[in-house]
């Protein structure tokens, strides 16, 4: 839990002050040190993950019943173009939210917006699955 606060202090204070996030939920999980922090905002969610020494990032519209959730990996390469091979929570995912949060809450501010969104992120999740399949073995 310690290292996801410190990262939102240090490196993501602008969901809170500029864009009107707050902390919704958070849990630990046992002594390893795993956790989770759920952000919310008016239209959006966003779930930051410490599992295994590794932090992820996770978005997902509000104001619907979705259980789903979605790697910053997908959304980037849903809004951008971009391909990364993962869903870290690194200094690349937060440039991608600041510079894009505009577009992300635009997009889930409306039902339809939101059926279409979670339809397009979706395919982009399939997609890097097929992609991920075919890549060859590291090494």
């Amino acid at each position: 839990m310690e290292e996801l606060l410190r990262f939102l202090i240090t490196r993501s204070m602008f969901l809170f002050t500029l864009r009107g996030f707050r902390i919704v939920d958070s849990r630990t999980f046992g002594s390893s040190g795993d956790a989770l922090i759920v952000l919310e905002s008016a239209s959006m969610r966003l779930r930051l993950v410490r599992d295994s020494a590794q932090m992820h990032l996770q978005v997902q519209p509000n104001q619907t019943d979705l259980d789903e959730w979605f790697g910053i990996g997908i959304a980037r390469r849903w809004i951008v173009g971009e391909r990364p091979g993962s869903d870290a929570l690194d200094d690349q995912s937060v440039e991608f939210l600041h510079d894009q949060m505009d577009r992300l809450e635009a997009e889930f501010a409306s039902a339809e917006g939101r059926d279409l969104a979670v339809a397009r992120m979706r395919s982009e999740k399939r997609a890097r699955a097929r992609e991920m399949s075919k890549a060859p073995p590291p090494g």
